[in-house]
């Protein structure tokens, strides 16, 4: 299995010179990352899906080439099916992958760490896409909010604080 820092390290190299609103990718991930540590998640398993949330989505990059390169299984699952399906909208993409996300606990856990991330960092730069991020939080939180989910209660419950 590959170690943390060397798929911190794939991850970044698979993105390349993208950026991630308007600031390194990296940043972005070790954002997502320190979002899990926040709130309990160090399961390796979990913390290398967050760093390659993105990759299969944003990049050239496969699934095959996430294994080979030593991704564990689980991990993949969870990248698998927080990646956005095909749609010409993005209400559209959405509509057909939260429902894919809500049928794994830790690719829920994956998805809330992005939102976190991405929330937090709107709030702090007054970013366009915060305004987005509200607008969508009720279809997100209808799909993907579960009560029996004891473990994410303080990320919804942080998200609500955030997006209230």
């Amino acid at each position: 299995m590959i170690t943390f820092e060397k798929a911190r390290e794939w991850c970044i190299n698979a993105h390349g010179d993208q950026k991630h609103r308007d600031r390194a990718y990296s940043i972005h991930l070790d954002e997502a990352v320190s979002v899990a540590l926040r709130f309990g998640f160090n399961d390796i398993v979990i913390l290398l899906a967050i760093l390659a949330h993105d990759v299969l989505e944003d990049t050239d990059k496969t699934i095959w080439q996430m294994w080979l390169a030593g991704f564990p299984l689980r991990s993949l699952l969870m990248v698998w099916l927080v990646t956005d399906r095909p749609g010409s909208t993005r209400g559209e993409r959405k509509a057909k992958t939260l429902p894919l996300i809500a049928w794994h606990r830790g690719a829920i856990i994956v998805k809330l760490c992005d939102r976190i991330a991405n929330v937090e960092i709107g709030i702090r730069t007054k970013d366009r896409k915060y305004d987005r991020d509200v607008t969508e939080y009720g279809f997100f939180t209808k799909c993907l909010y579960k009560a029996s989910h004891f473990q994410a209660q303080p990320m919804w419950e942080h998200l609500d604080r955030l997006l209230g």
